[in-house]
């Protein structure tokens, strides 16, 4: 075994001595509509309309002159027109090179708000390009049943750490295909004191953690299509949180979904971080998206590519399009969230701070 692993290795390395460098250009790509737009209820249709361009590209090209119509079940809904945003991003200069605005082109127009249960098409075409075409029905919400709840802290010589565990137990409807993305988001009050005017003043600092990554037991989200390359350079993790009811079609099910905090230290005497003190607190809001194929196929395969891009000899792979004559995805969701909190918030008589993560 460790003969072949060496022969594996020395072939490697000596193709990677044979490196033949292609000269690419735009005018070698055939143009065309590159779409993007995931719709969910109640919530305006913004559609990314740009053309491709080739790997050495990095800014997208925005197509400003297209045509995009919007159907609902069947029937045109409205003409989109090129609008833009402008966001302020408040960490730029703990950034190097980051850019203080950051604006987003897209096509949208004010009759265009997604609907529970409907379907869209939508065509877009501009001068140069192929008319595109895609569709998509935004599924139904899953229904989550509740929430359990456990957490364990531990304080050692050196070391802390504490762990909560949620225990999140939906519903699958039957006798179809569903699919799903699962979402954390935190928010962490911690004790704090300040003196203001030579007295000593206690108050809870509130940080808005937004998404934050947490691990999983559950075969749904942690099963990998391993294959003759994983064992040698790994798998892809599964980072958007994607899964499918294959294990479970049609039954109840059981997300075990952990967040982990810990800190090593060697100065014994220090105040412990984690453990929670009277008006501290963790609170989870955990959102259960009910997607459609397309969104969930475009994740697994966008992440794979990403994984594999930089790994040599290994085929690319193709990130999933559903858009004709095109690339991109058009895709929906359906949300359901449930929300729960370690410790009490908000307290009566507490003082907060809002703070900025």
């Amino acid at each position: 075994m460790k003969n072949k692993t060496t022969y594996l290795l020395i072939a490697i390395f000596s193709q990677m001595a044979c490196t033949q460098f292609i000269d690419l250009s735009d005018k070698t790509i055939e143009p065309i509509i590159v779409l993007n737009s995931i719709l969910t209820p109640d919530s305006s249709i913004k559609v990314e309309l740009y053309r491709n361009t080739s790997i050495y590209e990095v800014d997208k090209k925005i197509i400003r002159d297209a045509e995009v119509t919007l159907y609902e079940n069947g029937l045109v809904l409205d003409k989109l027109n090129l609008k833009y945003s402008v966001i302020e991003d408040p960490y730029f200069d703990d950034i190097e090179g980051g850019e203080q605005f950051d604006t987003t082109f897209y096509y949208t127009s004010a009759k265009a708000i997604a609907r529970q249960g409907c379907t869209y098409k939508i065509t877009a075409s501009a001068p140069g390009f192929e008319m595109v075409t895609a569709q998509t029905a935004i599924p139904q919400q899953a229904v989550i049943t509740g929430i359990d709840t456990a957490s364990i802290y531990s304080l050692a010589p050196g070391y802390e750490n504490l762990t909560l565990n949620l225990l999140l137990n939906f519903d699958d409807a039957p006798e179809i295909d569903n699919y799903y993305r699962v979402i954390m988001c935190l928010k962490r009050g911690r004790l704090k004191t300040d003196s203001i005017n030579g007295e000593a003043v206690e108050y809870i600092n509130v940080s808005d953690w937004g998404s934050t990554p947490f691990k999983s037991k559950s075969p749904a989200l942690t099963s990998q299509n391993e294959d003759a390359n994983s064992s040698l350079i790994g798998a892809p993790k599964n980072k958007y949180k994607v899964f499918n009811d294959e294990l479970f079609n049609g039954k109840r099910y059981q997300l075990d979904l952990t967040k982990e905090f810990g800190i090593m230290s060697s100065n014994i005497e220090r105040e412990p971080e984690y453990q929670i003190k009277d008006g501290e607190f963790f609170h989870f809001t955990i959102y259960l998206h009910s997607i459609t194929a397309d969104t969930y196929f475009y994740l697994k395969s966008f992440e794979m590519q990403q994984f594999y891009n930089d790994i040599p000899f290994i085929e690319p792979v193709i990130v999933y399009s559903n858009i004709e004559n095109g690339a991109g995805v058009f895709g929906s969701y359906s949300l359901s969230k449930y929300e729960v909190t370690f410790g009490q918030y908000p307290v009566e008589g507490v003082l907060y701070n809002i703070d900025r993560k």
